[in-house]
């Protein structure tokens, strides 16, 4: 069993405090109404966060403007598509934003993926259990998967952080349609900022399920303070600076 405030890169959902999270089975669920769940952090916490979110979205844009812009010329260039697109997610208090994201993938996405999934039952049972699929097609070839697999293509939620529409560490931001799936947990997701990095980044990502993904997010929400953002941090710097930061499969 871990301890209250420790993480590390093998969390265990069969362990405490995992174990027990149950996850609806009915196509009849509709999650309780958004309320907002008490922030486990202190206000001292939250102080510190914000202001540790504004100095390094800051400082890591001034870092990465190099490689985001050398990254845009090439897409509008070789694929001639707008490098950067938006994507409305849910956030804070259940409030919907545009998530902003290097494009990774062809225009027409999203229709392809319903063709995807109306055609081939197999990668359409992969979609409704991981909300991802192993070999996508949509992805742009090349430069797509460079960046995923990277986490570069998060690059511009820099500035939704800057904002204050997102954090640097937090839960993953999610579509309206994949609120169903944090189920009794939907008021710890939103009781929070979504954030750039998080438990699920440095706990398995692609290897995991989306219900352990939702173990991960209550997790960090019920144990969250600055120190353990701090750690969070630092272990998914560590993990994109030696390579096994992985966005993709």
């Amino acid at each position: 069993m871990k301890s209250k405030n420790s993480i590390s890169i093998d969390l265990d959902v069969n362990d405490p405090p995992f174990s027990g999270l149950s996850m609806p089975e009915t196509e009849n669920y509709r999650p309780r109404p958004l309320r907002k769940l008490p922030y486990t952090a202190t206000i001292f916490d939250r102080v510190l966060k914000r202001s540790f979110d504004i100095l390094l979205s800051l400082l890591m844009g001034v870092i990465f403007a190099p490689i985001f812009l050398t990254i845009s010329a090439y897409i509008m260039t070789v694929y001639r598509v707008s490098p950067v697109f938006c994507h409305t997610r849910i956030g804070l208090d259940g409030k919907r934003f545009d998530c902003y994201k290097m494009r990774t993938m062809i225009p027409d996405a999203d229709a392809h993926l319903a063709r995807i999934l109306a055609t081939d039952p197999i990668r359409r049972d992969e979609w409704m259990k991981n909300r991802k699929l192993k070999d996508d097609p949509r992805v742009l070839p090349g430069i797509g998967e460079i960046l995923r697999k990277a986490s570069l293509d998060e690059l511009p939620q820099i500035f939704n952080v800057l904002t204050g529409q997102m954090s640097m560490v937090g839960p993953r931001p999610v579509v309206e349609s994949e609120l169903i799936n944090y189920g009794p947990y939907l008021t710890h997701y939103i009781s929070v900022r979504p954030g750039i990095t998080g438990a699920w980044q440095i706990g398995g990502r692609s290897g995991t399920s989306y219900a352990e993904r939702v173990a991960m997010d209550v997790w960090y929400i019920e144990n969250a303070n600055f120190f353990l953002d701090l750690r969070i941090f630092f272990k998914t710097a560590f993990s994109f600076c030696s390579g096994r930061l992985s966005g993709g499969f």
